[in-house]
């Protein structure tokens, strides 16, 4: 599979989420199951990309996401205070 063109979205908890874009078209995102990561897709990458802009993601804690942003672990930190 070529690489895609790596780009980030921020979600609303600061975490970056990483997915690579292939083609031009439409938009088509493509998630991948709980043990995989955004090249689970390489096999359909050529056929959807030649109709579609493929957006690969990798969900969180995979391949080039983190498991959870700043903003989660703050939200935890005061939810976890005693007293």
């Amino acid at each position: 599979m070529t690489e895609g063109d790596l780009d980030s979205v921020i979600s609303k908890d600061g975490t970056r989420i990483a997915f690579w874009r292939y083609g031009q078209g439409p938009p088509l995102v493509l998630v991948h199951g709980t043990t995989a990561d955004h090249t689970r897709w390489a096999p359909a990458i050529p056929a959807l990309s030649a109709e579609f802009t493929a957006c690969a993601l990798d969900r969180r804690g995979r391949g080039g996401t983190v498991a959870y942003g700043p903003r989660h672990f703050a939200m935890l930190r005061i939810a976890l205070r005693p007293g």
